[in-house]
């Protein structure tokens, strides 16, 4: 019996774990990204693709943090927020930050790497580990692909976390870039999910065998069961 509720235990925590990040609504990614906010008041903290300031309004960052940098690309929206923000800074991704070596204590990157092409992340991934200090955070979010990953023109490809682990974490092997550093630790890795039709994916070209799994797959979508799929994470780094 102890058995059976531990797995029973486990498997509610992971369904309602796959319920709470099935979302559009970034403020739970922004949640984990709260956890490792440096403490001291001094630290160097930077939204890169800050867009309007929802991160940094949401963790009310500008209070927090005397050196608060947020970078965009758009000429617009820095324009709109220098009024908030004292350190609002025009940014083109993959350029060199403007900040020094090792000064920087935590960098947050918010569905911006999918909008780089290979080369483009490879660069701003150098430029990362350079300015980040020894015990830097760096948090990055991103979409994964899916059916409607290329409905945005702006969208070049998805990257997997493992491409960010591949040139950060792990050891150097014979890569179609220079490895970057194998110097970072995995803090987390979490995952967001989108509710997948039942339509998608299975079927048999064998007319009884199709008919027979597109009646399966109705009931169970008249029972109100969900297939979770995922769309996008949340990766945190540290710099050892």
């Amino acid at each position: 019996m102890n058995r059976l509720t531990k797995k029973y235990k486990s498997w509610k925590k992971s369904y309602n774990f796959r319920r709470y990040y099935c979302t559009i609504d970034k403020r739970p990614f922004y949640d984990i990204a709260a956890k490792y906010l440096p403490l001291g008041k001094d630290a160097i903290v930077v939204d890169i693709g800050s867009g309007e300031g929802l991160f940094a309004d949401y963790l009310n960052l500008a209070n927090k943090y005397k050196n608060l940098f947020l970078l965009d690309g758009n000429s617009i929206t820095i324009e709109n927020i220098k009024s908030r923000f004292e350190n609002a800074v025009l940014y083109r991704a993959s350029k060199k930050f403007p900040f020094k070596t090792a000064t920087v204590s935590y960098i947050h990157c918010s569905h911006l790497i999918e909008h780089l092409s290979s080369k483009e992340l490879h660069q701003f991934l150098k430029e990362v580990d350079r300015v980040l200090n020894k015990g830097g955070i760096f948090i990055v979010s991103a979409p994964m692909l899916w059916s409607g990953f290329y409905s945005e023109l702006s969208h070049v490809k998805p990257y997997n976390p493992a491409v960010i682990l591949n040139y950060l974490c792990r050891k150097p092997k014979n890569r179609s870039a220079d490895i970057i550093s194998k110097n970072y630790t995995q803090e987390e890795l979490i995952y967001r999910y989108r509710i997948s039709d039942f339509d998608e994916g299975w079927g048999s070209k064998l007319l009884p065998a199709d008919f027979a799994i597109q009646g399966i797959k109705w009931v169970l979508s008249q029972l109100g069961l969900r297939k979770y799929a995922k769309n996008g994470y949340t990766l945190v780094l540290r710099k050892n």
